[in-house]
């Protein structure tokens, strides 16, 4: 971390990052992207950072005087149509390149940027995204609902890659004008066929309808760890999915996001803190150490099943239960066996009272 984010918010700017934020003054939508944009600060001081959002958002940030306003460098207006919020916040993030001038790079809220993006606007491509899950970005690896849109809106499935929506670099040519009004059109499609706004399987058949000029971007620049965990250390932005159906592991980002909804504040010095740690998770016990110690060396989808999943999600029964069905005999080499028992037992009782 470099400086203070007061001072990063006054060096000049050499590249620029973008968020899109519908949000009703004062919630956890304005939180998220609060923390984002200050792990960005700190990490990347010469960053530009734009916060785009719709009118009424504006209104209602300028009316709770939500810090997120201050953070930012500059804030974009842009027109919607009267709709609920993941509408208008789907509709922004699809149509940001009409909106604004040179290469930029789109980040979800639920973002911890922890290292130097510089080299992501280095690529001479038009367009850059990493896989899916942090997968190998072959298509046979497309989820089965998205997979499910393609066929519902007639789209020709994917045949070389298959990206996640979270992260995107986009240059500034023509080409990518004309493959962002493709997006935009194809998700406007998609949400009026399915009634859901999902943003990604319309992203991806631009990909391939366009045939644009795209890249890979590295693991490390959209590290999704609640989907492999392992890509968590050494990775420069943490993607951490907090609206995933599965039970969600606790984590740093989590916590921050806690503290900051109970006292409305929230500190530079505590979000390099977050950053700086060399994994997201929140551990609190010797098990969870050892959970986070199983996620390193696991290169697989993490399944909603997996113990390490449930543990971290505080769901210790669960946990033990699927921790035995998976190992069997072999949970006893994971710890010395009373350590073991006298820590489960622990969090167990504790569980069952709370």
């Amino acid at each position: 971390m470099v400086g203070t984010a007061t001072e990063a918010k006054h060096t000049q700017k050499l590249h620029q990052c973008v968020y899109a934020l519908t949000s009703s003054g004062n919630d956890i939508f304005a939180d998220m992207t609060q923390v984002s944009m200050l792990s960005l600060r700190l990490s990347n001081p010469n960053m530009k950072i734009i916060l785009s959002c719709d009118s009424a958002s504006k209104a209602a940030l300028d009316r709770c005087k939500n810090p997120v306003l201050e953070v930012c460098d500059t804030v974009i207006d842009i027109s919607t149509p009267e709709s609920p919020a993941s509408f208008r916040n789907r509709y922004i993030k699809t149509s940001l390149r009409q909106h604004l001038s040179g290469p930029f790079l789109y980040l979800d809220a639920d973002t911890i940027i922890r290292g130097d993006l510089s080299e992501v606007f280095q690529t001479t491509a038009s367009f850059a995204a990493a896989p899916n899950h942090s997968g190998s970005g072959d298509p046979a690896e497309m989820p089965g609902n998205e997979k499910e849109k393609f066929i519902s809106l007639g789209w020709q499935l994917p045949d070389k890659h298959y990206v996640n929506g979270g992260v995107l670099f986009f240059a500034e040519r023509p080409e990518v004008y004309d493959f962002c009004n493709l997006w935009h059109q194809k998700w406007l499609a998609c949400s009026e066929k399915t009634g859901k706004h999902y943003d990604q399987p319309s992203l991806n058949s631009a990909i391939h309808d366009s045939r644009i000029n795209f890249t890979w971007l590295k693991h490390r620049f959209n590290a999704q760890v609640h989907a492999r965990p392992h890509t968590a250390w050494g990775a420069a932005i943490w993607h951490i999915y907090l609206s995933e159906p599965h039970a969600s592991p606790e984590t740093e980002f989590g916590e921050a996001l806690i503290k900051l909804r109970q006292e409305q504040s929230i500190t530079a010095a505590e979000v390099a803190n977050l950053c700086q740690q060399s994994h997201p998770w929140t551990v609190k016990n010797p098990i969870d150490v050892l959970a986070v110690q199983s996620l390193k060396h696991q290169s697989t989808v993490l399944n909603g099943d997996r113990w390490e999943r449930l543990w971290l999600a505080n769901q210790y029964g669960k946990g033990v239960r699927q921790l035995l069905n998976q190992y069997g005999r072999a949970v006893r080499k994971l710890l010395p066996l009373r350590a073991w028992a006298r820590q489960a037992k622990h969090l167990l009782k504790s569980s069952f009272t709370a």
